[in-house]
């Protein structure tokens, strides 16, 4: 039986969130990919949706060696470089 299932009844939200941890830990799936899937799928209601995302941000920032803000920022920087090369001079 799987960890998921032995932890009793649970929110959806918190199902998708585990299940998404699981799959990056195990899998070693991109959690923004994952992510997105799991929304899809669950078609959880935006305030779900936005639990599921806060906790994943929260567990990944307590492992991560560069927090999610940083991260977000280096790829906004990336995507903006992408969108406007002359940046990069």
């Amino acid at each position: 039986m799987s960890p998921v299932l032995r932890a009793g009844p649970v929110s959806q939200a918190r199902y998708e969130a585990l299940h998404i941890l699981v799959r990056v830990e195990r899998d070693r799936a991109f959690a923004d990919i994952a992510l997105e899937h799991a929304l899809e799928r669950a078609r959880l209601d935006p305030r779900d949706a936005a639990l599921v995302e806060a906790g994943l941000d929260l567990a990944l920032n307590a492992h991560a060696t560069v927090g999610v803000d940083e991260a977000d920022q280096a790829r906004r920087v990336v995507r903006d470089r992408v969108e406007d090369p002359s940046q990069d001079r």
